[in-house]
C-alpha cells in the first residue's frame, strides 16, 4: 500500500506542469469559496476569504514567464494571501518521531481536479516555502471568477505550473 501512495504522489508530481491558465466555458461552476486543510494536522481548518485576510497576509510578486516555455506571456502579476507554510503551522502538521516531517508530503487540489504536490522540505527548508501563496487578491483586486475567490501560486518554482485556479482543498499525508 505505502508502494502504491509513492507511485500516485510521483504521477500528481510528473503531470503538475499542465498550463492552469486552460480558457473555461463556465467557470462559476468551478469558484472556490472555502479552503478545506486536513490529514496529518493537529486541527483540521475550514477558511473562507473572509477568515484569510483575517490572517497575516503578505504580498508576492510573480515574474511575467510561462509554464514550461519560459517566455514572456504576462505582466507581471502580485497576489496577496497568506503562505501555506503559515496555514500548515496554524494547522499543525502531525509528526511523532523526529523525521517523520521529512515524510511529509502537501498535496494542494482545486474544484476542476487541476492537483500539485509539495514535499515538506520545499516548504519548510528551501527557498520555494517562501514563495508558495493561498492567495485571496490579485494586484490589489478580489480575485475574479475566473481565478477562483481563492488559489495557489508558487513564484520560486523555475517555471510557473503548480497554480493553482480555483483551489478548495490541501491535504497533509505521511508517506
Amino acid at each position: 500500500m505505502n508502494h502504491f501512495f509513492k507511485l500516485i504522489v510521483l504521477l500528481l508530481l510528473a503531470g503538475s506542469c499542465v498550463n492552469a491558465k486552460v480558457k473555461v466555458d463556465n467557470p462559476e461552476k468551478f469558484e472556490s469559496k472555502e479552503l478545506v486543510i486536513s490529514g496529518e494536522v493537529q486541527e483540521p481548518l475550514k477558511l473562507g476569504v473572509t477568515e484569510l485576510k483575517k490572517l497575516d497576509a503578505k504580498t508576492l510578486v510573480l515574474d511575467p514567464k510561462a509554464c514550461m516555455t519560459g517566455q514572456s506571456k504576462r505582466a507581471e502579476e502580485s497576489y496577496r494571501g497568506i503562505l501555506l507554510k503559515d496555514l500548515l503551522n496554524k494547522a499543525g502538521i502531525l509528526a511523532k518521531a523526529h523525521n517523520d516531517v521529512k515524510r511529509i508530503v502537501v498535496i494542494a487540489r482545486a474544484t476542476d481536479g487541476y492537483t500539485v504536490v509539495f514535499s515538506w522540505g520545499e516548504l519548510f527548508l528551501s527557498k520555494v516555502g517562501e514563495g508558495v501563496m493561498v492567495a485571496f487578491e490579485k494586484d490589489d483586486k478580489p480575485l475574479k471568477t475566473e481565478e477562483g475567490k481563492i488559489a495557489l501560486v508558487s513564484i520560486n518554482d523555475s517555471q510557473n505550473s503548480r497554480h493553482i485556479r480555483w483551489l478548495s482543498s490541501i491535504e497533509v499525508h505521511k508517506l
